[in-house]
C-alpha cells in the first residue's frame, strides 16, 4: 500500500536523534505505511518510539521535556516536506504547523499498576469504552443521515463504509477469540462466553486477548482517518498466528494509518513486511561527527526552501525600522527546524538593512537551530558584536557541543565573559560524558565552580557511576 501523504495527511518520513544516551546518533527513514524497528534489548528501540510519540502527541506547553534528557536534539521530517524539532538545551518544540497530527500509541506490557488490582491494559480498555460509545453514536447519526438523504450517494457511501468497518472489527475479534468461544457484545462492551448466562468484562480477558482487543479497537476508533500508530513490542502475549496477522488486521480497519513499531518477533513482519524492517545498528552512528558531516546531516529536509520561506514569512513582516517587530521576526525563525550559518548570516544582514536590532531571543533561536557546534560558536561571536549579553547563550552552546570535551571548552568562554555556570550547564555536560574519566572531569569542574547539585543531577550522576 502506498499512501499519498500530501493528499491524505501527515506521515513521518525521517527520524533523526542527535547524541542518544551520549553514544551516537540515530537516522531512520520510515515508510508511509509500515516501518518495523528490530534489534537487541537495551539498544534504544522503545526509547526512540517514546521520544517521537511525546513530540507529536502534545503541545509545547504539555511536553515533559525531562523525557528528552538523554538526547541533544530530535528532528522529525514529514512526507509533506514539513519538519518539527526538539532541542534538549532549548527546551522548546519548534516547527509545528497549524495542521493536526493524529497519533496513537499502544502500550502492550500488561503489568499491574502500583498498588492496584488493575493492569496497564485494563487502563487502556477503560479509556476506550467512552470513545467506543461515541463512535457508535456517530455511526447511528451517519446512518440516519443516509436515510434522510436517500439521493445523496456520498452520505450513503460514508455510512455504509463506517458500518462495514465496525462489523469487520467485530468479525475479526470474534474469529480471533473463537477457540475460547468468546464473542464481543457491542451494546454492553462485554464478552459472551459459550453458553454461559453471564458475560465477562474485557478486564477478564487473557493478556493476549486484551492486547489485540486494545490494538484493533484503537485502530477502529481512528475512523479511517490519517493516523500514526506506535506499537512497542506488540507480540508480547500474542499467539504466533495473531502475530502473523496483526499488521494486515490493523490495515484492514484503517487503510490510512502509518504503523511504526519495535519488535523482537520475526512472525510480526515475516508475511509481506520484511522489506519494511530497519535494524537498530543500521540506523545508528556511534561517536562524534566531524563538523562538515554533522552540518550536512542535520540540514532541514523542508521542501519549502529557505528562500521561499524568507519571501513568504520574513519579507512580508515589513520591518522598516520598527524595533517592536523583532518579536514577530523571532517567532518566524523559531518555526524552522534547523537554520544553517549562511541562512543565519543572511537573516542578520536583513535585520541590519531594515534598521532593526537583533535581541537575545534572536540569537537563542539561531544558536539553538544551528547545524553544528562550530556554527554555534560563529553565531556566538556575532552576538557579541551585536552587543548581546551572552549569559543565556552558553546553555545552548554547551548543548550543541558534540561531546563532553567540546562542552567543557564553553566554560572558558564563560570565564572570559565573567559568567558563572549553573547546575543546568553541568547537567548537560554530564549527559555527554561517555566514560568514568569524563564523568570525573565534569565533577571536578563543578566542584571548582562551587555549583551545588540538585536532585536531578544527583540521579544522573548515580546512573553514570
Amino acid at each position: 500500500m502506498v499512501i499519498n501523504s500530501k493528499e491524505m495527511g501527515k506521515y513521518i518520513k525521517r527520524i533523526r536523534i542527535r547524541n542518544l544516551w551520549s553514544k551516537g546518533d540515530i537516522d531512520w527513514e520510515v515508510d508511509s505505511d509500515v516501518s518495523v524497528l528490530i534489534g537487541a534489548n537495551g539498544t534504544g528501540k522503545s526509547t526512540i518510539l517514546r521520544l517521537v510519540y511525546e513530540a507529536l502527541a502534545k503541545s509545547d506547553l504539555e511536553i515533559d521535556f525531562e523525557v528528552f534528557n538523554n538526547i541533544d536534539k530530535l528532528i522529525i521530517d514529514f512526507h509533506d516536506g514539513s519538519s518539527i524539532s526538539i532541542d534538549n538545551g532549548f527546551r522548546k518544540l519548534v516547527g509545528i504547523t497549524d495542521e493536526d497530527i493524529r497519533v496513537d500509541k499502544v502500550d502492550t506490557f500488561d503489568v499491574p499498576l502500583f498498588k492496584s488490582k488493575f493492569t496497564v491494559l485494563d487502563t487502556a480498555i477503560d479509556g476506550l469504552r467512552e470513545p467506543f460509545i461515541r463512535y457508535q453514536r456517530d455511526l447511528l447519526k451517519k446512518i440516519e443521515q443516509a436515510f434522510l438523504h436517500p439521493d445523496d450517494t456520498e452520505i450513503d457511501k460514508i455510512a455504509r463504509e463506517s458500518l462495514a468497518r465496525k462489523n469487520l472489527f467485530i468479525k475479526i475479534i470474534n474469529e480471533l477469540f473463537a477457540p475460547t468461544k468468546k464473542k464481543f457484545l457491542e451494546e454492553s462492551f462485554d464478552f459472551k462466553v459459550g453458553e454461559q448466562v453471564n458475560p465477562i468484562s474485557p478486564y477478564q480477558l487473557s493478556s493476549g486477548e486484551k492486547q489485540v482487543f486494545v490494538i484493533l479497537l484503537t485502530t477502529l476508533l481512528q475512523d479511517n482517518q490519517p493516523y500514526i500508530l506506535f506499537l512497542d513490542e506488540p507480540e508480547i502475549s500474542l499467539h504466533l498466528d495473531w502475530q502473523r496477522a496483526l499488521i494486515s488486521k490493523i490495515l484492514s480497519l484503517n487503510v490510512h494509518v502509518q504503523i511504526i513499531m519495535a519488535t523482537h518477533s520475526p512472525s510480526v513482519y515475516f508475511r509481506g513486511w520484511t522489506d519494511k524492517i530497519a535494524r537498530i545498528e543500521e540506523i545508528s552512528k556511534e561517536g562524534g561527527l566531524d563538523a562538515q558531516e554533522e552540518s550536512s546531516k542535520w540540514q532541514s529536509s523542508d521542501s519549502r526552501g529557505f528562500s521561499e520561506w524568507f519571501e513568504k514569512e520574513i519579507s512580508t513582516l515589513h520591518l522598516n525600522g520598527n524595533q517592536s517587530k523583532i518579536q514577530d521576526f523571532n517567532r518566524e525563525i523559531a518555526k524552522r527546524s534547523v537554520i544553517t550559518l549562511a541562512e543565519s548570516e543572511s537573516l542578520l544582514k536583513y535585520l541590519e538593512e531594515q534598521n532593526v536590532r537583533p535581541n537575545i531571543f534572536t540569537f537563542i533561536y539561531l544558536l539553538g537551530l544551528a547545524t553544528s557546534y562550530e556554527e554555534s560558536l560563529q553565531l556566538f561571536e556575532a552576538s557579541k558584536k551585536a552587543g548581546i549579553k551572552p549569559n543565556a547563550l552558553f546553555t545552548v552552546l554547551v548543548n550543541n557541543a558534540r561531546n563532553m570535551i567540546q562542552g567543557l571548552s564553553v566554560l572558558n568562554l564563560m570565564d572570559k565573559a565573567e559568567v558563572l555556570p549553573d547546575i543546568n550547564i553541568f547537567s548537560i555536560l554530564l549527559d555527554k560524558a561517555r566514560t568514568l574519566e569524563e564523568v570525573n572531569a565534569v565533577e571536578t569542574q563543578r566542584k571548582y565552580y562551587m555549583v551545588a547539585k540538585d536532585e536531578a543531577y544527583r540521579q544522573k550522576l548515580k546512573a553514570k557511576l
